[in-house]
């Protein structure tokens, strides 16, 4: 599959070579650790991987907060939040701890929330534009990560729907493939990308052989 091929040069590339969902297709193939910083006009973005999961995801410009997250998920009111927020300086805490600390929320209930953050964090980046990417890997242990990391590969339908018209992205299709064929792996875990049942089956039927983009025209 295009996913198995390397990545181009040992350390980074451009978005436009190797777009964002390819780009996580393989890290996860390659099991990755590490950093992916991402460069699109005058701002910057970062993303740590352990194992191909993502465990951070910091935009250059604050999007998703947690509060905003919390008060979505039903497990604090917007006028409890804010009590919280003002309260937060002199804390001296992150306002996740700060409403564990106090049992507003459960430790558990955190952990989920932050991950929720992290892919809205990732559904953005699929907007941010084309740009350029650097690896960090780093084989130490990360610190503050997430308790449960996010598996990249669940997002990517929804990010590639968001981001791409359908006719765009057979015209991009048709660039990347430029005449070769693509084949799609023998046995892959389809639930992870989120699939219906009904697009499970396409996969199958796709994985029988090799197909050049004539195929993925709707």
């Amino acid at each position: 599959t295009m996913a198995d091929e390397a990545i181009g040069s040992a350390d980074g590339g451009t978005l436009v070579d190797t777009p964002l969902p390819e780009l996580l297709a393989r890290l996860d193939v390659d099991r990755f650790t590490g950093g992916i910083e991402l460069s699109v006009g005058n701002r910057t973005h970062r993303m740590t991987l352990v194992e191909g999961r993502l465990v951070k995801a910091q935009l250059a410009v604050p999007v998703e907060p947690l509060g905003r997250v919390l008060v979505d998920r039903g497990l604090i009111s917007a006028e409890r939040l804010d009590e919280f927020l003002r309260r937060q300086p002199s804390a001296a805490r992150r306002l996740g701890e700060l409403l564990v600390g106090e049992g507003v929320i459960e430790a558990a209930a955190l952990a989920e929330a932050l991950t929720e953050q992290v892919r809205r964090r990732l559904l953005r980046l699929f907007l941010a534009g084309d740009g350029a990417y650097r690896l960090f890997p780093e084989p130490g242990p990360v610190e503050g990560g997430l308790a449960q990391p996010l598996d990249p590969l669940g997002v990517l339908p929804e990010g590639v729907r968001n981001s791409m018209a359908p006719d765009d992205l057979e015209v991009r299709l048709q660039k990347r493939l430029g005449g070769r064929t693509a084949t799609v792996r023998r046995g892959a875990d389809w639930s992870r990308l989120g699939f219906t049942a009904a697009e499970q089956s396409a996969c199958r039927y796709l994985a029988r052989g090799s197909w050049d983009a004539g195929v993925f025209r709707s």
